[in-house]
């Protein structure tokens, strides 16, 4: 069954806290990171052949060095090659060079055990497979172990963060309800709120509430605004412009009213938060 997910309710100083904190915390982790994986390539690039082609050469870089050095001309494709155990091979003589080429190709010269038969029934023994892909990854390993060596001797570049800065939105949605009768219907983005109309205010035009602090209910056109606060929460002065606005401009059929943020009541309410992370950053070697 999949996780049930609890929603958690988290205050705007809180996520901006946060926000601000999980910024810090991706900062420091990567630059920590950054001096981890710069100790490793130094580490790796003093290593000699031998210990550093183990390592950093897988087998799928080994099959894909040997399928470019002797492709199999049965395998439609491409991806396979001829060194495997039983496959056929022809040592060089006098009358025939060396097929496949391993000489050639990766310098080394099989005997007698790397390879069984004779009278040209000669067939790669598994000691003769494990030859030729040693000598294959040693010579994959031999051009990253030079490419590394160089990007450490010139320096390897780091990211450093030089500037940036951290915003936070808060973005409020309003729930709509419309009064017909002695109910109330929802019209709001599928959610749906109950309410009633307040003393004075029968026939009301649409309620709506908005935010988490402010809530708006409907009143017929033209009425005046009016503030109600179960306790003091603005200046008289702020109380007074706000009581001030004309109901033409702004939302003419709406009666504001502010609350406490901690005053319970029965008004739909959302507020979604974005936070946004911008960061600049220079490379440094």
């Amino acid at each position: 069954m999949p996780e049930a997910r609890i929603p958690v309710e988290l205050g705007f100083s809180e996520f901006v806290a946060k926000l601000v904190s999980e910024v810090f915390d991706a900062v420091v982790a990567t630059a920590v990171d950054q001096e981890r994986r710069q100790a490793e390539l130094v580490e790796s690039a003093g290593l000699d052949l031998a210990d550093f082609a183990p390592r950093h050469v897988a087998e799928a870089e080994v099959d894909a060095a040997l399928a470019g050095l002797f492709p199999d001309p049965e395998d439609p494709t491409g991806a396979g090659h001829r060194i495997r155990v039983g496959a056929r091979y022809a040592p060089p003589s006098a009358r025939r060079p060396e097929d496949p080429p391993v000489a050639d190709a990766l310098g080394i010269a099989l005997a007698r055990g790397d390879y069984e038969g004779s009278n040209g029934q000669e067939k790669l023994t598994e000691k003769g497979v494990e030859r030729v892909r040693e000598a294959a990854r040693l010579a994959v390993a031999a051009v990253r172990l030079d490419a590394l060596r160089t990007a450490v001797r010139r320096g390897v570049p780091r990211v450093s963060v030089d500037a940036g800065r951290i915003l936070a939105r808060l973005t409020f949605r309003a729930l709509a309800t419309s009064a017909e009768g002695d109910g109330a219907v929802a019209s709001s983005a599928g959610s749906s709120s109950a309410g009633s109309p307040s003393a004075g205010t029968a026939g009301s035009a649409p309620s709506r509430s908005v935010g988490p602090s402010i809530s708006a209910s409907a009143t017929a056109f033209g009425a005046s605004p009016t503030v109600s606060a179960a306790r003091p929460v603005l200046a008289p002065a702020v109380l007074a412009a706000v009581a001030s606005v004309s109901p033409q401009s702004v939302l003419p059929d709406v009666r504001l009213a502010v609350k406490q943020a901690d005053e319970t009541g029965s008004t739909s309410q959302s507020a979604t938060v974005y936070g946004e992370v911008e960061i600049r950053f220079k490379t440094v070697t």
